[in-house]
Parts: C-alpha cells; sequence; structure tokens
C-alpha cells in the first residue's frame, strides 16, 4: 500500500510536543506516491526554484564507495563522513526521502527557518539498520509531519550526516496539504512579535502629538 503518510510511530528526539515519526514501508519505492502539492529535489537537474543544496556530493549508480538507493538509476545525494544540508525558502508541513542502504550511523536533522531543531533522528530508530544495499527493510521512503502545535514555522531544512560510511538519499520532498492549518508561531516570536507592535505604536502616538 502506498501513501504519502503511514503512521507508524517510533521514538524520536523532537524539540516540541511529541511527535511521531511516519514511515512507508513500500520496498524500492523511491517515490512513496508523493502528492501532487509536493516539490521533489530529484538531483537529476537543477533544483526547483527556491531551493539549495549546501555539502555532499550528487552522483549516479554504484561504485567509488556509494551504494546507490535500491533501484534507483537515477543521480542521488550522497554524505560520506560529512553532512549535507537541503533548504527551502520557506517553512513546509512535512518533508520525505528515499533513504537507501539505512544504517545506524546515518542522522537527519530537521529545522525551521530560524535554523532550530525540530527533530532529529538517526538509522537507528530505523531497524533493522544494517546497510543491506537490497532489502525493501532497508531502503525505504521516510517521512515526517510537522504538529501545527509544535510551535515552529515550518520545516525549511534537513541535514543529513554520516559518522561512518556514506549516506544515500534521493527524491526528498517538502509540502503542505492544501488546506492544513497554520503553525501556531513559537512563544519567543509572538513576544517579538509584540514588542514590535508596542513599539509602532508608541512611534504613531508621537506622531499624532507632534
Amino acid at each position: 500500500m502506498k501513501q504519502w503518510i503511514i503512521g507508524a510511530a517510533i521514538a524520536l528526539s523532537t524539540a516540541g510536543a511529541a511527535q511521531a515519526q511516519t514511515i512507508t514501508n513500500d520496498a524500492f519505492d523511491q517515490t512513496a506516491s508523493l502528492p501532487s502539492w509536493a516539490k521533489v529535489v530529484t538531483f537529476d537537474s537543477p533544483l526547483p526554484t527556491g531551493f539549495s543544496l549546501n555539502g555532499g556530493k550528487v552522483v549516479r549508480g554504484n561504485g567509488s564507495g556509494y551504494a546507490a538507493p535500491a533501484g534507483d538509476a537515477t543521480n542521488y545525494l550522497v554524505a560520506d563522513r560529512t553532512s549535507a544540508t537541503v533548504t527551502a525558502d520557506k517553512g513546509y508541513q512535512s518533508v520525505g526521502f528515499y533513504w537507501g542502504s539505512i544504517d545506524s550511523f546515518n542522522a537527519v536533522k530537521l529545522l525551521d527557518a530560524a535554523g532550530k531543531l525540530i527533530a532529529s533522528f538517526t538509522g537507528a530508530d530505523i531497524p533493522p539498520a544494517n546497510g543491506d544495499q537490497g532489502s525493501g527493510a532497508t531502503n525505504r521512503y521516510v517521512s515526517y509531519t510537522l504538529d501545527p502545535a509544535q510551535g515552529f514555522s515550518g520545516i525549511a531544512s534537513i541535514v543529513f550526516a554520516s559518522t561512518g560510511t556514506s549516506f544515500e538519499v534521493d527524491n526528498v520532498a517538502f509540502g503542505t496539504k492544501p488546506g492544513s492549518p497554520a503553525p501556531v508561531p513559537e512563544p519567543a516570536t509572538l513576544g517579538l512579535f509584540a514588542v514590535g507592535l508596542a513599539a509602532l505604536g508608541r512611534r504613531l502616538g508621537r506622531k499624532r502629538t507632534a
């Protein structure tokens, strides 16, 4: 069964309210039937407008110490004992990616537009995480959806890092389902907004009395 979101809850390190990571279980499925409203970074051509890539290598096929995600004959991103970050120019509700040969030393971080950590997880959170290059259990499409009440302005960056051998990913998708509730600003953001309004009120008041 192919879905964008399958509610398979596992333990996660999150910086907001309790969240469940959602994982698809389609063996060798590179896109997990992505919805039309998702913007997908495929690495096969220039990145979509509003997206950037920092770090990592874009390669194709096997060789040079890298293994393409199972069934993937296109370009894919590699983080080889380093990190690679895909960043959007705004926050999105969901992000997903095709994770090849999942290893326990592969790590993922999700950040909001201000660079604040939303959630982090590793391959160890998705057993068996044994790096098998041909198994459907270790080549999966993984996605995360932000709860609006979690207090972030949306997912703006995803960081792929590896402390062991390489971390291979493809088809990184960001999306916000039409009609979804708007994220709830963080308390600190609300405070700054209130200060700004107060300052604006004082300035307008001075102009009226001048």
